[in-house]
């Protein structure tokens, strides 16, 4: 997927002692605990939710019409999201803002994986791709090596540079560094994207969304134009919020995990899994399975997290996989995906054009993807919001 070189991979897959086959390598577990222990709720996590928050207001502000416009939501949120993820990862030097293209450079790779998942000749099968890829690469390689404060203290993010050090300290490659952050970012976008898209298709199709606003507006702390919200209240005071959140991973989710067993173990319904064996379980599976979650599985209802009667097995729902594989940065993106919706809520008004008829777009499965994606975009009208004192052109948000 990433091109990584074969000498490179040596390091990457080998066994660290006799004895231990099938453990991680020193390299995959060195940076499996920094990546957990970076993005685990605590200060590394917040300074980076605060580096992307603030990336956020700056980029919309940006993108944000000066009247009405209407837009194809899901490629206003990859433009959106990209350069986002490259102003919180590097700041001002964010490849994405000095060279535009790469923005669909990403997407362009990210969109035609098969050929290089299954590494068949991918430099000839998918030719447009794999340029993308090697220019992505190229740059992120130059972003990582200059780690550097400018003059107005401005810096690659921690993660990044975690993440390169332990790199360097197995002696791996700068073009490896290079990668690796393309698959860091991959890490940021690939899914999110599709989510949030998700989260608002539903929203503006179904009765809910004035519960959203509702929440939203009272979540924000506004001073004039100085606007403030505490992402903590927001988890625990936008239930709707949250709930579509919830939802929209469950419904379209298409994730899958692999896992090795130890040792017999014997299920409660009688079923063996013998030892050395692999339990293959698709994230589709338990998110639409009827005994999991009622007859209405298949529909979208964000009401079923905020109900009694509609509590579930924790088992039931895993869109970030489970166990020592689960995502290490799964409260992160939670994070993110809320404040950033909390933002673009209270500055936008987002509406389907006049005349255009409700309903959510049937779903396509992308090779590699988290995320279902739609079969075909969605229009929607977008227009600064401007309420009382308040106009988001002058608004300053702090997190």
């Amino acid at each position: 997927m990433l091109g990584v070189d074969k000498s490179i991979m040596k390091t990457l897959v080998s066994t660290p002692k006799s004895g231990q086959k099938g453990q991680r390598t020193p390299y995959r577990d060195d940076m499996r605990t920094t990546e957990h222990r970076l993005l685990a709720p605590g200060e590394s996590n917040r300074q980076f939710y605060v580096k992307i928050m603030n990336a956020f207001v700056q980029v919309l502000d940006d993108m944000m019409p000066s009247d009405t416009n209407s837009v194809h939501l899901m490629k206003w949120l990859e433009e959106l999201y990209t350069r986002v993820a490259g102003a919180g990862m590097y700041g001002k030097k964010s490849p994405f803002e000095t060279r535009p293209s790469l923005i669909w450079d990403y997407w362009l790779w990210d969109s035609n994986m098969s050929p290089f998942l299954l590494n068949f000749f991918p430099k000839y099968t998918a030719p447009e791709a794999f340029e993308a890829r090697e220019r992505l690469v190229d740059v992120l390689k130059g972003c990582i090596a200059d780690t550097h404060d400018d003059d107005e203290g401005d810096q690659v993010n921690v993660i990044s540079r975690k993440r390169r050090d332990i790199s360097t300290k197995h002696s791996l490659s700068g073009d490896y560094l290079g990668r690796s952050e393309l698959e860091l970012l991959n890490g940021l976008l690939s899914n999110t994207v599709p989510a949030v898209f998700w989260m608002l298709a539903h929203t503006l199709a179904g009765s809910f969304f004035g519960s959203i606003k509702e929440e939203v507006g009272r979540s924000v702390q506004a001073e004039g134009n100085r606007l403030q919200f505490d992402i903590g209240q927001v988890r625990a005071q936008c239930p709707t919020l949250v709930a579509t959140y919830q939802e929209s991973l469950r419904l379209y989710a298409s994730s899958a995990r692999a896992y090795k067993v130890v040792q017999d173990f014997e299920l409660m319904d009688g079923c063996l899994l013998k030892k050395g064996s692999l339990v293959y379980v698709p994230t589709e599976t338990i998110h639409r399975n009827p005994k999991n979650w009622g007859p209405d599985v298949l529909e979208f209802k964000p009401e079923r997290w905020m109900k009694s009667e509609y509590d579930h097995h924790p088992g039931s729902y895993a869109p970030f996989g489970v166990g020592s594989s689960i995502c290490p940065g799964r409260h992160f993106v939670f994070d993110m995906i809320l404040g950033s919706l909390v933002v673009l809520l209270y500055s936008l008004d987002i509406e389907l054009p006049p005349g255009t008829a409700v309903g959510v777009p049937k779903t396509r499965l992308k090779v590699m993807s988290g995320v279902r994606l739609p079969v075909h975009d969605l229009d929607v009208v977008l227009k600064r919001k401007t309420l009382g004192e308040y106009n988001s052109e002058r608004a300053k948000w702090a997190f």
